[in-house]
């Protein structure tokens, strides 16, 4: 490899860092906002539970909460398959410049087993998913009891 070519594999390498670590703050900050954003609207709720509308209201809150959380469950995984490509591409340069130290920001990028479980990406996903269930269960428990 000549020192031109190595010079411009080095560059985008540094881009491919930037973006890893930009990929990285943009799914915490959406994960962040999100889930502050269906608690905000959790306590909207309680706080209007007591009105004349509280009933169809909560209802309908209890509904859109479930929508969103589960949307944004989706959002959040899309957003992930961003990091790997991401990662992956910076990986392949690595590979090209035969580096001796790797960027591992993974527990299996660094040579440890493979977990399902414990990864910050499943837990955020799982609590989206958890609170879309719980809102959507509400909103079904709300609607009935709106019937007459």
């Amino acid at each position: 490899m000549s020192p031109d070519e190595r010079r411009e594999l080095l560059e985008l390498l540094r881009l491919h860092t930037d973006e890893v670590k930009a990929v990285i703050h943009l799914n915490w900050d959406r994960a962040k906002s999100s889930l502050t954003f269906h608690v905000a609207l959790f306590t909207l709720v309680g706080v209007f539970r007591n009105g004349v509308l509280a009933k169809p209201l909560a209802a309908f809150l209890f509904l859109f909460i479930g929508i969103s959380a589960s949307l944004c469950a989706r959002m959040l995984a899309i957003s992930h398959g961003y990091y790997r490509a991401a990662r992956d591409r910076r990986a392949s340069i690595e590979t090209m410049l035969n580096l001796p130290v790797r960027f591992g920001t993974t527990g299996t990028m660094r040579g440890e087993p493979q977990r399902w479980w414990f990864k910050v990406h499943n837990i955020v996903t799982l609590l989206h998913d958890l609170i879309a269930a719980l809102a959507l269960a509400a909103g079904v428990v709300e609607v009935v009891g709106l019937l007459p």
